[in-house]
């Protein structure tokens, strides 16, 4: 008979991310997260509109929230980066990719 068995965080991860797989999210990491539901969330409203302009700047004022509380909560991790630099893409790219579709690209 098979016994169930947990596999444990370090014999999942490798030693070079080891870190990153027992990061507990913090304040920092929920803003940055919020900040790629944003980003996803601005697909879907007309770019013309009011509210996409509103999101458009709560999502980006919090580029600058997240780093403030990751270093006045000594909460600076290599994953709160690596997600950090994900949130940048996804801000970056998916609003210019909407305003492209929605205008048209000649």
């Amino acid at each position: 008979m098979l016994k169930n068995r947990k596999l444990s965080r370090d014999k999942i991860c490798n030693e070079r991310d080891k870190e990153l797989c027992k990061h507990n999210l913090n304040l920092a990491d929920i803003v940055t997260l919020f900040r790629i539901v944003g980003a996803v969330l601005l697909i879907a409203i007309k770019p013309t509109s009011g509210l996409f302009l509103l999101l458009y700047t709560i999502t980006g004022a919090t580029d600058v929230i997240d780093g403030q509380i990751a270093r006045k909560t000594n909460t600076s991790s290599e994953f709160g980066a690596r997600l950090d630099s994900i949130a940048d893409v996804y801000f970056l790219g998916l609003p210019h990719l909407k305003l492209c579709l929605y205008y048209g690209v000649n």
